[in-house]
């Protein structure tokens, strides 16, 4: 991931226009120059900060035209894989990090596509995951509100019941004794 200031890119105005978008990262000359970026900083001199910033104009170069050329990201691809991560892992604490490191994406990139996409940012979508998974086992597990807050991923049972309450309209108790439990 390589994260210009504006500043830099607006010296370079030409390829920051078509830079908006994410750009497949897994293209062979962006990886060589990634890479050579990289050993670049193993062995740090005073020549340094000028071999790095030449890579990386070239590397914007290639990017840029990559993007205009049409070779962008599939957002389906990479925004379903996020999406099936948060499914599979909505109980743990997940981070836009670390779902944008697990599909390849920066988490801010991953955050506005997402929203696009799905018309709700990831936390509400998390949230609404964790709700869901909730109600199914008030409905069918006898188990106290507090143990199911945990095992669906709320800090403690008065975070639950908030957030439950929030979406659903009710509290878990409620929601339960309203199915006849």
């Amino acid at each position: 991931m390589i994260d210009l200031p504006d500043e830099r890119l607006r010296k370079h105005n030409i390829w920051a226009k078509s830079l908006d978008a994410p750009v497949n990262l897994s293209d062979v000359t962006l990886a060589r120059l990634g890479l050579s970026t990289y050993k670049e900083l193993e062995d740090v001199d005073d020549l340094t900060p000028l071999a790095i910033e030449g890579t990386l104009l070239e590397l914007l170069v290639h990017a840029s035209r990559l993007v205009r050329t049409g070779r962008r990201v599939n957002n389906r691809r990479w925004l379903e894989s996020a999406r099936r991560i948060m499914h599979d892992r909505f109980a743990y604490r997940l981070t836009l990090v670390e779902i944008g490191r697990a599909v390849g994406m920066h988490p801010h990139h991953l955050a506005k596509a997402f929203r696009r996409q799905y018309g709700c940012p990831v936390g509400a979508y998390l949230r609404r995951l964790r709700v869901d998974q909730a109600m199914r086992e008030l409905a069918r597990v006898d188990r106290p509100i507090a143990e199911i807050a945990v095992s669906c991923g709320f800090c403690d049972q008065s975070h639950f019941t908030r957030t439950f309450k929030a979406v659903v309209g009710m509290t878990p108790a409620a929601y339960r004794s309203g199915l006849g439990h």
